[in-house]
């Protein structure tokens, strides 16, 4: 496999080539569900990992280095491997990532290191440990037939990072230094990267960029305005990580910006972190919305972070997350980026836990987009109309962008900004120049919240399809075209339909559809529940009675029950009885916490249980045998809970802190305070009870 890039996209074996890549950090995750989580990754779309190599869960302890367990890099690189993907190592050395330090070992300060700089001390100490990182990494490069495709080198490396004493030029010549360092080691990768946003030096690596629904990290309790990432336009920089200095994103001049390189993503979010001060609820639509515009403006790939969540380690001398510090975090950035010692969701689009989520699957639509019509999509110029919206506030201008090649291409419209409404809008006289014809798509109406894809002259087998008033999902054995819309209906004008079919879905079955390879034949199926390939095998994990849906139509599903069509899809399913209960006794209350009892009773032979915590206070802990496993902040949301990562407790506490109505606290769901202004209760506890099935057709 050959990988390289041009000014425009990627290449892989010469030809166009979408890249999707989600952010699973090993050292943060339970090795025993690596492999499943990296399939679950795969099913929604992605075909690389990201992940973090962070420093201080390896050598916390100057010259003890840790690649046990939860550590083991090699195993990880190995079973991205196996799973048919690629591999993006993002080594550092400083990664952020919501990590103490930024993963920097704390007896690198106590030697007042000259850290992310040339000084020879730093230099020396970040060789060794280069070192010991390759021997993880030794004969999986992608030379090698490894997965390993590219190195992000640094992070968010800003004025802010080298310091007033240097200059852009010796940011750049450091990051050339690392990457000359990590060549010599033997690393050896087509592709390396960096993040670009804001005043970044980047030295050779390619820029790369990013945008979150939320501002977490800041210190004040407002709602944040409406967010830049949800216009389409063509300055990569998007809010809130790409503002800085309070002004506007038009105003800005970022010199690596103005480059000729594709145009990459790495921080696309796939959620947010809750901290101690601000703690939003980060909605599918959030990021969905926000991917799709990143397509829009002409994205080459999309790497989000987080994609699959994770817990902190707890280290040998302090816990792991990210912390208030006051002298490293000064007053005048509004930064506060306290975490919870073990939670790290972020809300992704695979819980840490490992189970799917709405995020997850509402990303799926997008990188499935991305993916199978790459041909098209990838080398295809972006068109913004000459007034296109530059005003986050603006909710009146029609919001959309064409990309096309040759005569084909796809028209992106975005009605969504969140947390606001948006006017409805009817189009009409939307019209395309593809070549010598003007394609003239019929009237429709955007409502508020929707946001969409439409193609024209798009290509599938002898088909054409002139428009559609539909996105499109994927094709299948090359002939036939699955599209979705928001009521699964479309309007569409077809020529040369031979033994095409046209399958418009609604936006709620193509949210749970999945394209799969069964005896050398492609279908999509639909299902409540999580469908993954693993062993050869077609998976189903449900957490109740499970309804399969299957196109092309099969006669018999294994085990499974055919109780009818829904179209042309064959419709089965399987009765699957709840059997678990969970119940729960306040225990202890002071003025500094609650104490509940929960006692569980599981179904026989599941295969996983989840327990969700509807509670009112600042945070709760989860504690088994006295030990603290898990914690959440408090942000209107449940606290969910997989029972199979803390080996099936019977019974475990919950301990429930409290927050006051005075307290500097932004949520977007308030709690339910008592007379004295203070929440610290459990309103309820439930559980469901996962099944996980084998597909057989």
């Amino acid at each position: 496999m050959k990988i390289g890039y041009n000014e425009k996209y990627l290449i892989k074996d010469g030809k166009p080539w979408f890249l999707v890549m989600g952010e699973y950090e090993y050292s943060r995750s339970d090795c025993r569900y690596w492999k499943d989580g990296i399939l679950k990754m795969k099913a929604l779309g992605c075909n690389a990992v990201q992940s973090y190599v962070i420093w201080s869960h390896h050598e916390e302890i100057e010259g003890k280095f840790n690649f046990r367990g939860n550590n083991n890099l090699r195993k990880f690189i190995r079973e991205i491997k196996d799973a048919g993907m690629l591999m993006c190592l993002r080594i550092g050395p400083w990664v952020h990532g919501e990590v103490r330090n930024g993963g920097f070992p704390d007896w690198m300060f106590e030697k007042n290191m000259k850290t992310r700089t040339d000084d020879p001390e730093y230099m020396a100490v970040l060789e060794r440990y280069l070192r010991e990182i390759y021997k993880q990494c030794e004969g999986y490069m992608l030379e090698d037939g490894g997965p390993i495709f590219s190195i992000q080198v640094e992070n968010e490396y800003q004025k802010h990072a080298w310091g007033g004493a240097q200059t852009r030029e010796d940011g750049d010549r450091h990051v050339n230094n690392v990457i000359a360092l990590i060549e010599k080691i033997g690393f050896k990768v087509p592709i390396y990267l960096a993040t670009a946003w804001g005043d970044a030096a980047i030295g050779n690596a390619l820029p790369c960029w990013g945008g979150y629904c939320e501002a977490p990290w800041e210190g004040h309790i407002n709602p944040q305005p409406p967010s830049a990432n949800y216009l389409i336009k063509h300055n990569p920089n998007a809010s809130p990580i790409g503002e800085y200095e309070d002004k506007p994103l038009t105003t800005q001049d970022f010199t690596v910006s103005k480059q000729n390189y594709p145009y990459l993503t790495i921080e696309q979010g796939a959620g947010v972190q809750m901290t101690k001060i601000r703690r939003p609820i980060s909605l599918p639509e959030d990021n969905g919305a926000m991917t799709m515009c990143r397509i829009a403006q002409g994205v080459a790939n999309l790497g989000y972070y987080v994609y699959h969540g994770g817990m902190n380690p707890v280290g040998a001398l302090s816990t792991m997350q990210e912390y208030y510090h006051p002298k490293l975090c000064k007053k005048y950035w509004g930064f506060a980026c306290d975490l919870s010692e073990i939670n790290y969701d972020f809300q992704g689009a695979i819980s840490m836990y490992g189970k799917m989520k709405g995020t997850g699957y509402e990303l799926k639509l997008w990188a499935m987009l991305a993916r199978e019509f790459e041909d098209v999509l990838t080398p295809a110029d972006t068109f913004l109309p000459a007034d296109a919206v530059e005003d986050p506030k603006d909710f009146t201008t029609l919001r959309y962008a064409i990309r096309k090649y040759g005569n084909s291409g796809m028209a992106f419209f975005n009605n969504f900004v969140r947390r606001y409404d948006v006017t409805d809008k009817t189009v009409e006289n939307f019209k395309v120049k593809a070549g010598e014809e003007e394609i003239a798509f019929p009237t429709f109406t955007l409502k508020n919240k929707q946001y969409c894809a439409y193609p024209f002259n798009l290509k599938v087998g002898d088909m054409t399809v002139k428009y559609a008033t539909a996105t499109p999902f994927c094709v299948l054995n090359g002939k036939d075209l699955v599209l979705w819309s928001d009521t699964g209906s479309a309007e569409i004008a077809v020529e040369n339909m031979t033994d095409n079919n046209i399958i418009v879905l609604t936006k709620e079955q193509a949210l749970s559809a999945f394209k799969l390879n069964n005896k050398g034949r492609e279908y999509i199926v639909i299902a409540n529940g999580e469908v993954y390939e693993k062993d050869g095998e077609i998976m189903l994990g449900a957490e109740c009675s499970p309804v399969v849906k299957i196109y092309p139509a099969v006669d018999k599903l294994t085990g499974f029950t055919k109780v009818g069509m829904d179209g042309g899809l064959a419709v089965f399913s399987k009765n699957q009885p709840e059997k678990a209960k969970v119940s729960f006794v306040e225990k202890t209350r002071t003025n500094d916490y609650a104490d509940y009892e929960i006692s569980i009773t599981y179904a026989p032979k599941c295969d996983n249980a989840y327990l969700n915590f509807d509670f009112d206070g600042d945070s709760a802990d989860l504690i088994v045998d006295g030990e603290k496993v898990s914690d959440t902040f408090y942000n209107g949301v449940p606290y969910e809970v997989g029972a199979k990562h803390h080996n099936f407790p019977t019974t475990l506490t919950l301990r429930v802190f409290p927050l006051k109505n005075t307290d500097h606290v932004f949520v977007e769901k308030k709690p339910e305070y008592d007379e004295n202004g203070v929440a610290m209760k459990l309103k309820n506890a439930t559980i469901s009870t996962e099944k996980i099935y084998t597909l057989k057709f």
